[in-house]
């Protein structure tokens, strides 16, 4: 899984707190500190193979 964080609403997602991260359903991140009243935090996928 990769964690990114967007200061803009989701309109992209520059900050990235943790790249790759196993996914079992916790995390602790710790991201930069940034001024924003529309932050978004996004968890990807990342490697998936379909079989």
């Amino acid at each position: 899984m990769r964690i990114t964080f967007s200061t803009d609403g989701g309109q992209t997602f520059p900050h990235v707190p943790a790249a790759r991260t196993r996914d079992d359903g916790t995390e602790t991140v710790t991201p930069r500190r940034v001024s924003t009243s529309k932050g978004r935090i996004r968890i990807e996928a990342v490697g998936n193979a379909e079989g």
